[in-house]
């Protein structure tokens, strides 16, 4: 089912299970931790993974639910990512490289004869209005939340308003995205969340990840039952993340939260 943000009673839900990118499991807290921490009593699934695109986020949301079986007493949260990435399923793994105009899997040739931004809007659409109507059919609550808005990466492509007024169905059943409600969209995802030393102590890494606060920024905006109990933790996690250096540290500091905490890549 689809219930309207404002009226979750987080207290009733025995499962949580969050679904995404790097945006939703990443090596600091995000969107899916604030609301676990609303949730201590109930099982957390985190199923987070850097550079997912929206076909493994689809399917690893039907994957969890023939594996673990989604219940009434269940609350499932995914959030889309962008839409120019390759998703492919090969050796028991998801190869989920991200942007495929700035990953470095797929070669030139590849990107030159099959990478359309327009092609991967469509695509994603037709995902998401399939996924939708999965949902709607499940016992489960399930809230789908979006990264970014449908004509990101397509903003200067007139043509795409033809496609994304044709699924506005699907369109208006997602709530606004967290880059229209907590960015600049002239300048998308800066400031951005920590700067630190990635490998050495010469080059600074600008990582474009919200910071912890902004994440819950985001759900208090869209009307998520929020109370001190997530700001207490969050509000540390962002004091702690400012002291870090480097992504070691990082780590250190979160370390149950690298990549997501549940990636089950042995299920098949």
């Amino acid at each position: 089912m689809l219930p309207k943000i404002e009226n979750l009673d987080l207290s009733k839900y025995k499962r949580f299970f969050a679904v995404g990118c790097s945006f939703t499991g990443y090596i600091w807290p995000t969107w899916a931790d604030v609301i676990a921490k609303e949730m201590p009593d109930a099982e957390y699934y985190n199923f987070g993974k850097s550079g997912a695109g929206n076909l493994f986020i689809t399917s690893r949301l039907i994957e969890a639910n023939t594996k673990l079986n989604f219940t009434e007493n269940d609350l499932v949260v995914l959030m889309y990512s962008t839409f120019c990435r390759e998703d492919r399923y090969i050796t028991k793994n998801w190869l989920t490289p991200g942007n495929i105009f700035t990953q470095d899997v797929y070669d030139y040739e590849f990107i030159s004869k099959y990478a359309d931004p327009k092609g991967y809007l469509f695509r994603d659409l037709i995902i998401m209005t399939t996924t939708l109507e999965y949902m709607r059919n499940q016992s489960c609550d399930i809230i789908p939340l979006m990264s970014v808005p449908f004509n990101y990466q397509n903003e200067n492509d007139k043509s795409v308003d033809d496609i994304i007024e044709a699924f506005k169905s699907t369109t208006e059943s997602m709530p606004p995205s967290l880059l229209e409600l907590e960015y600049d969209l002239t300048r998308p995802f800066t400031p951005n969340g920590h700067r630190y030393y990635w490998q050495s102590d010469k080059e600074i890494f600008e990582d474009y990840h919200p910071s912890p606060m902004r994440y819950r920024s985001y759900l208090e905006k869209l009307g998520f039952p929020l109370s001190n109990r997530s700001l207490t933790s969050i509000v540390e996690a962002e004091v702690k993340l400012k002291q870090t250096r480097t992504r070691n540290e990082i780590m250190q500091i979160f370390p149950d939260l690298t990549e997501g905490t549940n990636n089950f890549t042995n299920w098949w």
